[in-house]
């Protein structure tokens, strides 16, 4: 077993830790935008839009917090929360990421055998997809049909991706 002390000293090129410096460790905020894969006329007004991040290394932790008002007629594809602060990494061979947490107002509706929504982050791009769950079935996108056009609806979402 290794015991890593903190000396206290934390320079331009990062967190000393005795033997060990961790060289990327950031925090900060970004502005997170609900859209669809093809927003067509997608309008949204938001009355709160709110995301932070601390990455350690290639992990990036993020908590988003949106309330949006989206207007459409000619959207389709999937439901996405768009604008993360960096870009998911972009391989097939290794797990991307993880949405722990998505919570949602009413404005939202999927299928009798799905009873929640989940997220996945898109390898390559700076968006995760939203989905229904359920048990014993298979997550299934959300896309325009699975919200009212017109109505506000909340999403908190918390989770890590890597870079």
């Amino acid at each position: 077993m290794v015991d890593i002390v903190f000396d206290g000293s934390i320079t331009g090129t990062g967190i000393n830790l005795g033997d060990t410096t961790l060289s990327d460790y950031e925090e900060g905020t970004f502005t997170p935008t609900f859209t669809f894969a093809t927003p067509g006329d997608l309008s949204n007004v938001y009355t709160r839009q709110l995301g932070f991040y601390t990455r350690i290394g290639r992990q990036v932790f993020i908590t988003i917090d949106i309330t949006v008002t989206p207007t459409f007629t000619t959207s389709s594809g999937n439901m996405r929360i768009g604008d993360l602060p960096f870009t998911v990494i972009n391989t097939a061979s290794a797990n991307n990421g993880l949405v722990t947490i998505v919570n949602h107002s009413t404005n939202l509706t999927y299928g009798a055998s799905n009873t929640g929504v989940t997220g996945a982050f898109s390898q390559g791009n700076t968006f995760l997809f939203l989905r229904s769950i359920g048990s014993g079935t298979a997550s299934v996108s959300l896309s325009p049909s699975n919200v009212t056009s017109g109505i506000s609806t909340v999403f908190t979402i918390s989770g890590f991706f890597i870079v």
